[in-house]
């Protein structure tokens, strides 16, 4: 089926959750997800693109410490989020087979490859969460990839963020407590 099922899920989510989604994918898969919104619902394309710009006005810089400190709060907040991409598993079982099939998660199926480690390919995706064998996802194995996903980019939004942060922050007197919020994650 390719990307239609998830065009079709993501023009169901409310605006909220695609903020919240958004927020958290690369600039690459968010650029995917405006293109398919602008296709389908216009009107929310906007809603994905702004959520990658900072909720300060443009004309007033955040400091860098405000920058980081928002940093680790996305990144505690992610699981969250996930939230968002368990309530699509509907959408996306595009034959309502109460299962979802790869060809069924189009583009989100290579958004979970490049975050996850432990996963190569698309292929893999089954290997590791079709508990059962039966070559699709049931929502609870649905429900397990997106926690893993959101635990993979967890983890790599901390490490860049603690990466930078040294340098950026280091010095301030507030970054050793920011610096352990974000070690459980790394």
């Amino acid at each position: 089926m390719g990307a239609g099922g998830s065009v079709d899920a993501v023009k169901k989510a409310s605006p909220e959750e695609l903020k919240q989604a958004a927020a958290n994918l690369s600039d690459a898969e968010r650029q995917k997800l405006c293109e398919a919104l602008a296709k389908a619902q216009p009107e929310k394309s906007s809603l994905v693109s702004s959520a990658a710009v900072a909720d300060a006005p443009p004309s007033e810089e955040k400091s860098p410490l405000a920058v980081f400190t928002s940093g680790v709060e996305t990144v505690e907040k992610f699981l969250e989020n996930g939230e968002a991409f368990v309530r699509m598993f509907g959408e996306l079982d595009a034959d309502e087979s109460g299962k979802v099939k790869i060809s069924e998660m189009g583009y989100m199926a290579d958004m979970m490859v490049r975050a996850c480690d432990s996963l190569e390919s698309k292929d893999d995706i089954l290997k590791q969460f079709d508990k059962n064998g039966d070559g699709a996802l049931s929502k609870d194995e649905w429900k397990d990839l997106v926690s893993e996903w959101c635990k993979a980019n967890q983890k790599k939004m901390a490490q860049v963020i603690l990466a930078r942060g040294a340098d950026a922050v280091g010095s301030d007197p507030a970054w050793p407590e920011l610096k352990a919020r974000l070690e459980k994650f790394a």
